[in-house]
């Protein structure tokens, strides 16, 4: 991950004991007033991006919906209850742009909402100046990202703007902490068929089903992608793709191959789990340092325990 990177995520998120880096639960808390905020704004107008400042929500423009990474229709109850019992424990993140005369929310749209739908008169939130539009998305990103706050579609369209805004596949992989093949499966399923995407945005499939029908989409008819999709929620991933190779084979229509695959015994289905083990020893000035580690994964996903093993061995040469 680079520098830059490093950087918004301190601003954001927190490191070191410098005050401007406190985590969001400490900021919130110790956040400038509103009377502080006028004071700056009609004095010198620099706000600093290091302090969380309580903003009026007559300052902010909501209707600017550029850096929204969250669904409109998504169910805000959960954090509306929240900030009512517990007051505003997230700042929001605003950016402050030449020629605006209302900030513009990089993240934060769910909270500002709820808070103006309990009638509080302000937000707490850092204040951006002036960044790029496609660094202000990499913000929305990482900060919903590390809120989990993402459903699989939500965060295919946030790397696909990030992309489409001038950022390499390999930034965007360091920006977000994913694998660049991932970014890649990413921008095939955005590029898939209207219907597949469709049922990936409604949550009819998973980000795995919609990538395993994005591979064959071309190979299968409209009619049998939809019903695949209507079927989706009986199959596993391993299911759905060995129910897409029966059709493949011509051998069978979607609904026979369903049944097909439901009435395979288990043992040939799918493998259970396999368990790794990893033992490592190493030494440091005489001594033996004892490292275990053990991966429950499933055998598709061997890479990740690779991957794993690298960042281990990566964390034991700097020890």
């Amino acid at each position: 991950m680079n520098d830059k990177t490093r950087n918004i995520k301190d601003i954001l998120f927190g490191s070191g004991n410098n005050p401007a880096n406190k985590t969001f639960a400490e900021t919130s808390t110790n956040a400038l007033t509103k009377n502080q905020y006028e004071v700056t704004k009609n004095s010198t107008g620099n706000f600093l991006e290091s302090v969380v400042y309580e903003v009026p929500i007559s300052d902010i423009d909501q209707s600017d919906k550029r850096f929204q990474m969250r669904l409109p229709d998504h169910d805000i109850s959960e954090i509306k209850k929240s900030i009512e019992e517990k007051g505003q424990q997230t700042p929001a993140v605003l950016l402050q742009m030449k020629g605006h005369d209302k900030f513009i929310i990089i993240s934060g749209f769910t909270r500002t909402q709820s808070i103006c739908e309990l009638r509080i008169n302000v937000v707490k939130a850092f204040i951006k100046k002036d960044i790029q539009e496609v660094e202000a998305l990499t913000i929305a990103l990482i900060e919903n990202e590390a809120r989990k706050d993402l459903t699989d579609w939500e965060r295919i369209q946030g790397v696909v703007k990030l992309v489409k805004g001038g950022k390499t596949v390999t930034q965007v992989a360091a920006d977000i902490g994913k694998k660049h093949s991932i970014i890649s499966l990413y921008q095939k399923v955005y590029d898939s068929k209207e219907s597949i995407r469709e049922a990936l945005k409604t949550n009819q499939i998973n980000f795995s089903q919609a990538n395993a029908l994005a591979n064959v989409q071309d190979k299968l008819s409209d009619k049998q992608i939809e019903e695949l999709i209507s079927k989706s929620k009986d199959l596993s991933v391993q299911n759905t793709k060995n129910v897409i190779a029966e059709i493949l084979k011509g051998d069978n229509q979607v609904g026979d191959a369903v049944q097909k695959e439901k009435n395979r015994p288990k043992s040939a289905v799918t493998k259970k789990k396999n368990r790794f083990a990893v033992n490592i020893n190493f030494k440091k000035v005489g001594e033996v340092y004892k490292f275990k580690a053990k991966f429950i994964i499933s055998k598709d996903n061997k890479e990740e325990v690779r991957e794993k093993l690298e960042e281990i061995l990566k964390e034991i040469k700097g020890v």
